[in-house]
């Protein structure tokens, strides 16, 4: 299903229903260089992989090869962060950066209720105004936000402390995601759509039912950079 194409940014971002169709920057015919931040967690981070086999690596791999010089990816992902924890390291690791392209990736370990309480890390109120808040301050800097609607772990017998799934909770977090999206004119791209963790996809993208494998790096890179670079006809 697809509605009708509009046109906005200066950057060249194509909108369909709010949800990021390409966005593609002519890197190669200007001399500034596009920052491309990425922030979140350890999806982003991926310190158990090899630095080669991390997707941001990769990512900016592909798009030296499109545009040598065109593009700066930074890695800002900790392990086990949730926005809360972004919000008090945004100043130091993120704001140097801006303006550029802020992809978001958080929410797994903000949706994550310790099996000892019965509140998740971060609630949900409170963390759709974090990232509302990171959207503001992309902006305000004259960049622009990219948001990632989480893939869907595999733990299919997860309760939490509060006796919820952990699976519910990760697409309440993701409704999330996208109406932060959808309200602030902001580009999504909806892995929990485009990534699959169902078989037989699951055993290859997954190493261990949340984190990347390495397939899993290459295929979410991919999946980021066809946003970034618009297929040529």
């Amino acid at each position: 299903m697809r509605g009708k194409l509009s046109r906005v940014l200066a950057w060249g971002l194509f909108l369909d229903e709010h949800i990021l169709t390409y966005l593609y920057y002519p890197a190669m015919q200007t001399e500034a260089k596009l920052n491309v931040i990425c922030f979140g967690d350890s999806i982003t981070q991926a310190s158990d992989h090899a630095e080669a086999d991390r997707w941001t690596v990769i990512l900016q791999n592909r798009l030296n090869q499109v545009s040598p010089g065109g593009y700066a990816v930074y890695n800002r992902g900790i392990n086990g962060n949730t926005t809360a924890q972004g919000l008090d390291r945004f100043q130091a690791e993120v704001l140097p950066l801006l303006p550029g392209l802020l992809v978001l990736e958080f929410g797994l370990n903000d949706a994550n209720c310790k099996d000892w309480c019965r509140k998740a890390r971060v609630n949900i109120v409170e963390f759709e105004a974090n990232l509302r808040e990171f959207v503001r301050l992309a902006q305000a800097s004259g960049g622009q936000a990219l948001l990632i609607a989480n893939h869907r772990p595999y733990l299919p017998k997860a309760t939490q402390g509060d006796g919820r799934s952990y699976l519910r909770r990760v697409d309440n977090y993701n409704s999330a995601i996208r109406r932060v999206a959808t309200d602030t004119g902001s580009a999504l791209i909806d892995m929990a759509r485009k990534l699959k963790t169902t078989p037989p996809d699951r055993a290859r993208v997954l190493a261990d039912g949340v984190h990347l494998s390495t397939e899993g790096n290459r295929r979410y890179a991919a999946i980021i950079f066809d946003t970034i670079i618009a297929p040529k006809d």
